[in-house]
């Protein structure tokens, strides 16, 4: 409906009057200007049908000759037609201009949704994550019912997967109402996988669909093809920090221990933590954990560097300090850019003393037989490889039977929130978890509630308990 349909109303007569009177020039830029005015009113053309009779009908009654009349009746059809000619075209304008601007603005959309979809999946890491941020990001950003992206790059390996978006909580089962795919490639052309879309949502699959799903697609071929790089660099360096590692655990008289490594859950983020137990002279047993800095298999390599080295310098059942000495001078001799953390300690079962060297390293948690908790932060000093004339003073405690001291890396207390918020975290699950009985169920219920099951880190962990009775 018009908004002020008499201000067009009287422009209209006025201009209609001139023509009227001969002014055919003007009048008919006026009839343009009134097209353009009634298109800006939006009136339609029976609300500007109504306006033209009224100024005629006004016209007609000051004239009541007969050639007159003709005359007048004749120049109001001929304006009639100009204004609606006007009317039409600037509508047309108007509505193509307006088609225009929708086009454009959902062309923008589009673009900023893919530019979104474009973050989403390169900060993905995951093979599977980025698979479904491509099914979930295409089914949306194109308006289908149903997507599937899945790629295979190696099988010998075990290297794939598949993701499925479907709109609502159920999956296709209904037949195919159109399909629109796209290939996954890798820099050498060479396929990697497919996107699938299903079931358009609203008409058919057009062309704009199909150039948005190549766009997606090859954004995520990077991204997947990175994924499948990383994931054969984690397995590998997997693999060979695990073969690192002890296969076993050696018995204790009066000492039982319990071990867990986990790697990193995506990317390169296995590193190089790892554990010992050794058996000293006297009865006593010498544990460590460590955490070489670095990611991917050199770390692993380089870890097992450490603890061969470790190894050598403790089995002689000297004071920690002496050992972590005596380890610190023998890497940097190895490698000047070495720089790695440990913790190390020796206990008698009989008596429970212990001696604790701290490099660099988180400090041991000890939960008593009455349920107290605290941590031994003394015996603490700098890291492996980092000062040439390393002090390393050892510090001495004592467990009563029955107590739990628990050793790990850092990827253990690392949190959004801080370290000593992850730390505190951690003593609050010692104290509730560790009276599980079974040692290794103890470990097994703090990973799963400080970690999950994909750390972001890697994370080594190492619990000893001092039996009553001590050595049996």
């Amino acid at each position: 409906m018009s908004t002020s349909p008499s201000l067009v109303e009287k422009a209209y007569g006025s201009a209609f009057e001139e023509y009227v009177a001969g002014g055919e020039e003007g009048s008919l830029r006026a009839a343009y200007e009134l097209g353009r005015q009634a298109v800006r009113e939006q009136l339609s053309v029976l609300e500007l049908g109504g306006i033209h009779h009224r100024v005629l009908a006004a016209a007609l009654r000051d004239r009541v000759a007969p050639g007159e009349v003709e005359h007048v009746t004749r120049a109001a059809a001929e304006f009639l037609l100009e204004t609606l000619s006007a009317f039409e075209m600037v509508q047309r304008g108007f509505w193509e201009a307006t088609q225009i601007a929708r086009l454009e603005k959902e062309h923008a959309a589009q673009l900023r949704h893919l530019a979104e979809a474009s973050l989403a999946v390169n900060s993905t890491l995951s093979l599977l994550g980025i698979l479904q941020v491509v099914a979930d990001r295409s089914r949306a950003l194109i308006g289908a019912g149903f997507a599937v992206a899945k790629a295979t790059f190696d099988r010998h390996a075990g290297i794939g997967g598949q993701a499925i978006s479907p709109v609502g909580e159920s999956e296709r089962r209904e037949p195919v109402r159109g399909l629109l795919s796209a290939k996954l490639v890798d820099r050498e052309g060479r396929p990697l996988g497919l996107v699938q879309l299903f079931d358009k949502i609203e008409g058919d699959f057009t062309q704009n669909d199909e150039s948005l799903l190549a766009q997606l697609a090859h954004i995520a071929s990077v991204a997947i093809e990175n994924a499948f790089l990383y994931e054969r660099e984690r397995r590998i360096a997997e693999t060979l920090q695990l073969r690192l590692l002890p296969d076993r655990i050696p018995e204790i008289p009066g000492v039982t221990v319990a071990a867990r490594y986990l790697p990193g859950g995506v990317g390169l983020h296995v590193g190089g933590d790892w554990y010992d137990v050794i058996p000293l002279p006297e009865g006593r047993v010498g544990i460590a954990v460590g955490d070489v800095v670095g990611r991917g298999a050199n770390a692993a390599a380089l870890m097992g560097q450490v603890r061969t080295a470790f190894r050598a310098c403790a089995l002689g059942g000297e004071p920690p300090d002496v050992v972590v000495g005596r380890l610190d001078r023998l890497i940097q001799a190895m490698d000047r850019d070495h720089f790695s953390t440990m913790v190390y300690l020796i206990l008698d079962p009989a008596t429970g003393q212990i001696q604790v060297v701290r490099a660099g390293h988180p400090p041991p948690l000890l939960a008593t037989p009455t349920g107290g908790t605290r941590f031994l932060e003394t015996g603490h000093a700098g890291p492996l490889g980092v000062f040439t004339e390393g002090i390393y003073e050892a510090s001495e405690d004592c467990l009563e039977p029955g107590s739990i001291l628990l050793l790990y890396t850092d990827g253990l207390v690392e949190s959004r929130q801080g370290i000593l918020e992850g730390s505190a975290r951690l003593e609050r699950c010692l104290r509730q978890f560790g009276g599980a009985g079974d040692l290794g169920s103890v470990c097994d219920r703090l990973l799963g509630e400080m970690i999950g099951p994909e750390p972001e880190d890697d994370v080594a962990m190492l619990a000893l308990r001092l039996e009553t009775g001590g050595v049996v």
